[in-house]
This record gives C-alpha cells, structure tokens and sequence, in this order.
C-alpha cells in the first residue's frame, strides 16, 4: 500500500467531506482524518498518473487553485504518512520534537486500546520497523523517534511491509525476493529467489520461517 496525506492547518472540521470528495477524481479510497487532514490511498493510481511524483505535483496544483496551504508527504502507511505530513515531509527521524511527542502519544493510546481488548502481537514493542518512501528500512526508537539503524540498499526495489520473525526482519521486492535482515542491526542475513513475480504483501511468520505470496499467486514457505 502507498498512502498520501494531505495536512491542512486551519480548516475547518465540516469541510474536510468536500475536500474528500474533490479527492476522490485522484483515488477512490480517501479517508477523513478531523480536524484538518485527509488520507489517500494511491497505489493504484500511480501508474494511472504517470508516477508519484506526478500524482503529488497534481495533488499540490489542484490546492493550489483552491487556495489551500497543504503539507504533503507519503508513506506504506497511512499513520507514517499523517506524521510526515504534519512534519512539513520531513523524514520521521528529523521529525520536530514536537512532532515526535505527538506520534509517540498516538501509537500509546492505540497500544494501549488494543491491549484493553486483549490483543497483543509481538511486533508491538518498544522499536518499530518502517519503510520509507525510498525504499530504506528503519528501525526506529518509538520513546524518541529516532533511527536506532538503517539499510539503505534496497532503495527503489518497491518493498512489501516487512514482518519481524524471531531475530531477523523479511521483507519483499517487485523482483520476487525476499530478503532478511538482523532486527538487532539491520544488516543482511539471507536472501531468497521465488521467481514468482513481485511480492506485495508482508510476508507472514511461520515456525522457523515465513510464508510469501507473490503477485502471480504462488505460495512459498521459506526456512530461516
């Protein structure tokens, strides 16, 4: 998934649903975030625009003409995404301070609900893994938002979500492989070929290894 967000200082709450509508000529799948926020989900628009990066020029064009001061940025999620937006687009490590104390307050208070309703998963935990819009893996510190490390290369290969499995961390590419990293450093442990076709869904934990299913709709459970 890729999602934009658009944040909107100052706008009213009771025009955010006009605002969706207008986005809506973008994505079909747009989502309210009151009071001055919206979320877009555009993988499947991307192509259809030329790129991200020409679907973000687009985006900012249309704004524009409807004198809206927006920040704009994108992540695989849609809460990276909000949090970057509401940092000017800076990456989630350079976010302000500020910024970074409201992220933490949010993933607590959704910790802490899932908790109170008895769900608990292992990747909840004090660090967190993202993918930035370059494709480099991040393992970041939730207490303060910083980047405990970084593997940077595997940019532009369109990476799946990653999924944390015992000490390592898998992830998929548009190539069909799969790759492991240690969760401790980030470096690279293992690598994989399916052959299968693009993997765009994280991969899922099975004892010892994991299971990835690629575009072409294959199944291949890989072993640690």
């Amino acid at each position: 998934m890729l999602w934009v967000a658009l944040h909107l200082p100052g706008l009213s709450a009771e025009s955010l649903p006009a605002l969706a509508a207008w986005a809506s000529q973008f994505t079909p799948k747009v989502a309210l975030e009151p009071p001055e926020a919206l979320l877009l989900e555009v993988a499947g628009s991307v192509r259809y625009f030329g790129g991200l990066a020409s679907l973000e020029s687009l985006l900012g064009h249309g704004l524009r003409e409807l004198a809206l001061n927006a920040s704009m940025a994108n992540a695989p999620t849609a809460r990276a995404a909000l949090w970057r937006a509401r940092g000017n687009g800076l990456p989630l490590e350079e976010l302000p301070i500020v910024e970074r104390a409201r992220l933490e307050r949010e993933v607590r208070h959704v910790v802490q609900m899932l908790h109170s309703h008895g769900i608990v998963h292992g990747a909840l935990h004090a660090r967190n893994i993202i993918i930035d819009d370059r494709g480099g893996v991040h393992e970041l510190d939730r207490s303060n938002g910083r980047s405990v490390w970084k593997q940077d290369k595997l940019a532009n290969r369109q990476l799946s979500l990653p999924q944390a499995v015992g000490e390592v961390i898998a992830v998929g590419d548009l190539e069909g492989y799969v790759h492991f990293v240690a969760r401790d450093t980030g470096a690279f442990v293992a690598r994989y070929a399916t052959r299968g076709g693009p993997v765009r869904a994280a991969p899922l934990p099975l004892p010892g290894g994991v299971l990835v299913q690629t575009q072409d709709g294959a199944l291949h459970a890989l072993a640690l």
